[in-house]
């Protein structure tokens, strides 16, 4: 398994400022403690061009994450009116031209928001029309593309909202270029045992992020989706609880499928601060 950051969680500024990400792959590489970095660009098509040479300079894995523009863009590619679903599967395309643009080995996506009136089964058939026609037109030396689910009930309130509702959408499907990304403190936050849940899906899992979730007390500045460091008192996990599942997974052999799993924390100011306590982390973690 190869070990990321998700760099654009930590420095935001780098989604859009070439330079600066320019400067952060650099840093990353020279810190040896890395192979692979996760982040969402907008940019020109020189810029592009200039990421995917530094990414293949400096000997690190990329993985695209479309879901950041598909959240803010409100692409639903689980749309239950099938001309938005259409719709969306085409935008979901010209995010995948993007990512094979920077030469990206992974692209991250998500289904669309949740459904006022909740029909599970009509949320499975969509995901699954959506997910055979991107399967489709990925290329086999193209990003694989990986699916992420998020508490349904939470921020961002997303329809595809628990590990059994991914077991069976994926359950006898076989696709070739799409898999699901596992994220612990999703999880956590769908009040599911991390382990437990991980032995239902790691069939199709090949992208794992390790990260936190505060969903003990509701008045915390931290409650949710917020992804803090594992040093947070009160959080889902301690950094050493999630060593422990980190080792029975790997110890167990229900790693071999993950390619790549990343370090997944998000930046509240002090930018450097966050980057060094999250490489600290992973340095436990991954020991």
């Amino acid at each position: 398994m190869d070990h990321g950051i998700v760099l654009s969680a930590i420095y935001p500024e780098i989604m859009t400022n070439c330079s600066q990400m320019l400067s952060r792959l650099k840093e990353v590489a020279n810190q040896q403690l890395y192979n692979c970095v996760e982040l969402y660009f907008s940019g020109s098509e020189q810029e592009e061009k200039q990421i995917n040479q530094a990414l293949s300079d400096l000997d690190l894995r990329l993985v695209f994450l479309a879901g950041f523009p598909m959240k803010e863009r409100r692409t639903d590619i689980t749309a239950r009116e099938e001309e938005i679903r259409r719709r969306s599967v085409q935008d979901v395309y010209e995010l995948y031209e993007h990512a094979k643009a920077l030469g990206a080995k992974k692209m991250l996506i998500v289904s669309g928001p949740n459904w006022k009136e909740r029909d599970e089964g009509k949320i499975i058939q969509q995901a699954r029309k959506s997910f055979f026609e991107l399967d489709s037109y990925a290329e086999d030396d193209g990003p694989k593309i990986s699916v992420e689910y998020f508490p349904v009930l939470r921020e961002p309130y997303l329809a595809l909202g628990s590990t059994n509702l991914m077991a069976h959408i994926f359950e006898g499907q076989n696709y070739r270029h799409i898999g699901i990304t596992f994220d612990t403190s999703h999880v956590a936050q769908l009040q599911e045992d991390m382990m437990e849940s991980f032995m239902k899906v790691h069939h199709w899992t090949h992208h794992m992020h390790f990260a936190n979730s505060m969903s003990a007390y509701k008045e915390h500045p931290l409650y949710g989706d917020r992804h803090p460091l594992f040093s947070l008192e009160g959080g889902d996990y301690s950094l050493e609880q999630m060593k422990e599942n980190y080792l029975k997974l790997l110890n167990n052999g229900l790693l071999q499928n993950i390619d790549i799993g990343s370090m997944e924390v998000i930046s509240r100011g002090e930018e450097d601060w966050y980057y060094r306590k999250t490489a600290e982390e992973a340095s436990i973690l991954w020991s």
